[in-house]
């Protein structure tokens, strides 16, 4: 009983870890943003996640690779997918906001719950149901009360939304064909993949001169993207193998709750590389019933091998 007890306090701090780095992730990034431009940000950030895992793979697991020797189609499609949503993602953060980004990118998981309605054959509960109605009640409501204090700021704040639904829509596509690829293929060895298919795609687009020279600060925020992905991505791993992945995943969905606390709280209180974003008591409503509506939806229990297979949709 200890023991078991022992696994599951383990595998919650893991997911806390996963959920907080995943909270703060906004704030490096729109700090990375201030010296370098998006595309090169994300390629910075997978060159970083493929070299720790590919070491790690050729030390420990080398047999591994040979899995990727010749990648099924499906696999080549959600790495163009996930791309595109890392693109998407730091885009509309650009041109929003931490806290609009965190909200909004919710729709990734609602989405992928309609998506395995119509692919999979998949069937909602009465409670994920509510939970779509709750959230888009939630959007409706954070999108016209941003809306109506950007101070004519509309249309770069909606091409900011378009771009974080274009994320959301990506990574909801994605997550499907892991899901697919996830039966023959383990999920780390897809991340490896995808990541280094990021770095090709991307690789014409960067400004190596700037990324050369960074100041170590900046370089420091750099790095620290990467290194977020890396163990994020890692510790969210672990949590699923010590406790239940519906858990984990509720846990996940509660992430935008960090990125809300700490922009609140640095209106009161600075924080360093954490602009303040203090907003009105309607788009906290909002963001809460985003939230809450996306909560309910994955409630439903889902076998762990699916949920092993997705990555956070930025």
């Amino acid at each position: 009983m200890n023991s078991k007890s022992s696994l599951h306090k383990t595998g919650v701090l893991f997911a806390l870890v996963t959920v907080v780095l995943w909270g703060i992730l906004p704030f490096f990034l729109l700090e990375a943003l201030k010296s370098l431009d998006g595309l090169s940000i994300v390629w910075f950030r997978n060159l970083f996640s493929t070299a720790f895992l590919l070491v790690g793979f050729l030390i420990f697991q080398p047999r591994s690779l040979l899995t990727l020797k010749n990648p099924k189609p499906s696999l080549i499609i959600a790495g163009f997918l996930i791309a595109t949503n890392y693109v998407g993602f730091i885009k509309g953060l650009d041109y929003t906001s931490a806290n609009n980004a965190q909200v909004l990118i919710q729709l990734a998981p609602l989405l992928f719950a309609v998506f395995g309605v119509y692919f999979f054959k998949e069937s909602l509960n009465r409670y994920q149901i509510l939970g779509l109605l709750v959230a888009n009640c939630g959007f409706l409501v954070f999108y016209r009360d941003q809306l109506l204090h950007l101070f004519g700021s509309h249309a770069r704040y909606n091409i900011g939304n378009l771009y974080i639904l274009l994320a959301a829509i990506t990574w909801a596509l994605y997550a499907a064909l892991n899901k697919i690829n996830f039966k023959q293929i383990s999920p780390q060895v897809i991340n490896l993949f995808q990541y280094a298919m990021s770095v090709i795609i991307f690789a014409p687009f960067v400004d190596y001169d700037r990324i050369l020279n960074l100041g170590w600060q900046e370089f420091a925020v750099l790095c620290f993207c990467g290194l977020n992905t890396t163990l994020a991505y890692g510790c969210l791993g672990e949590a699923i193998t010590r406790i239940p992945a519906a858990k984990v995943s509720i846990m996940i969905t509660l992430n935008p709750l960090i990125t809300i606390f700490m922009g609140s709280l640095a209106f009161f209180l600075p924080i360093p590389g954490v602009p303040a974003q203090l907003m009105n008591w309607p788009s906290y409503l909002g963001a809460l019933l985003v939230i809450g509506g996306a909560v309910l939806v994955v409630s439903q229990k889902r076998n762990s091998k699916v949920i092993k297979s997705l990555a956070e949709p930025h």
